[in-house]
């Protein structure tokens, strides 16, 4: 009961005339399992750096992993690396296609080099 109250304060819906928005969070530890190298891209407040990280679950070989989006100032993360992410999963209509994104909020590294 009460995590299904807290994955209702999470849910954040939003209606609009051509689409409805969804939004979820994740907090977890994940693996590093491969980042790609910064690009700048074009944002409403000018440019910024963006650079697209494979976390994996831990737990096993075949555990869940996630293609997320890192915005703004760039760390570097290695293949193991052992992070604390929090995800922030959002989906949307539009027209009658779906979109989904996986942007990181927040990224903590434990493994030292």
């Amino acid at each position: 009961v009460v995590i299904k109250k807290v994955l209702n304060v999470l849910d954040v819906l939003f209606f609009s005339y051509r689409y409805r928005y969804r939004v979820r969070f994740m907090k977890s530890l994940f693996k590093v399992v491969s980042q790609t190298d910064p690009v700048t891209i074009n944002t409403q407040n000018g440019t910024t750096q963006k650079t697209t990280i494979v976390l994996q679950e831990f737990g096993g070989k075949y555990e869940n992993s996630y293609v997320a989006s890192l915005l703004g100032n760039q760390a570097k993360f290695y293949a193991g690396d052992i992070v604390w992410a929090s995800l922030r999963f959002s989906a949307r209509e539009y027209n009658g296609s779906s979109y989904q994104d996986i942007t990181i909020q927040d990224i903590v590294s434990f493994t030292q080099h």
